[in-house]
């Protein structure tokens, strides 16, 4: 039986282009003073996408959340490839 292991991303859109907020729960933030800033480091949706897709992960599910900053709409994207059995 296939045993799958998975991929959370959550984007929002800045200025009609896709950004990347997280990869599996992890976000780039820096602090400066009091205030939370985050930083987006990862590349483009699409190039990271492009990488994923090449590393044998697929896309399977979609679905809009709620951003953090309140009126923001942010998209999660759920992705799954095979777990790689060591051959003996």
């Amino acid at each position: 039986m296939t045993q799958w292991e998975y991929k959370t991303l959550v984007t929002c859109f800045w200025r009609d282009t896709p950004l990347l907020v997280s990869v599996d729960g992890e976000s780039k933030e820096s602090v400066e003073g009091n205030i939370i800033k985050k930083t987006y480091i990862y590349p483009p949706l699409a190039e990271y996408l492009k990488e994923l897709g090449l590393a044998g992960w697929e896309v399977v599910g979609i679905s809009p959340t709620q951003g953090s900053e309140g009126g923001n709409i942010n998209i999660l994207v759920i992705l799954k490839r095979p777990i790689q059995q060591d051959e003996e």
